[in-house]
């Protein structure tokens, strides 16, 4: 009687369908290249405010603007159109978001609803459900608060939390 080595070609397409099958659940869970675009897309976003504001400023600093805060209705504007609040974009549609001229086609965009010290936030279009409020969208998203004295610039903080 013969002697069998090696393997038959039906042990050999299982073993092949078994790592495939494997793979095929394994390697999102290796590659997570989704959420690893997101988390550059927010720091690119992050970067483009502060450089959107450092010109603003310097626009409002040439406009005599850097000291004017809004009254409780009404923001300063530079001749542009743009909201100011002490220099810096206000967190509104016509301060920071017309600024970095996006829309709501690439980013969803919640505003917390407040004159003074107020804040928007964005997150990338389709992550969050759009009809959620700005509380409730916290992570994989960049938050932009407006100045609240004279020379302090506004803050930028980005949840990079993407998955």
């Amino acid at each position: 009687m013969k002697q069998q080595k090696g393997f038959t070609l039906i042990e050999l397409i299982i073993v092949i369908v078994i790592l495939g099958i494997l793979a095929v659940t394994a390697a999102p869970r290796f590659f997570d290249f989704s959420g690893d675009a997101r988390e550059s897309t927010l720091s690119g976003l992050q970067a483009a405010i502060n450089g959107a504001a450092d010109v603003a400023y310097a626009q409002a600093a040439i406009e005599g603007l850097v000291a004017d805060e809004e009254d409780g209705t009404d923001y300063p504007e530079l001749a542009s159109g743009t909201e100011l609040n002490f220099g810096y974009p206000a967190a509104t549609a016509d301060g920071i978001q017309d600024v970095l001229n996006i829309t709501a086609t690439d980013w969803d965009i919640q505003t917390d609803g407040t004159i003074g010290a107020a804040s928007i936030r964005f997150s990338p279009a389709g992550y969050n459900d759009p009809a959620s409020s700005f509380a409730e969208i916290e992570d994989c998203s960049v938050t932009y608060a407006e100045s609240t004295a004279a020379g302090e610039r506004p803050t930028i903080t980005v949840d990079p939390s993407c998955e």
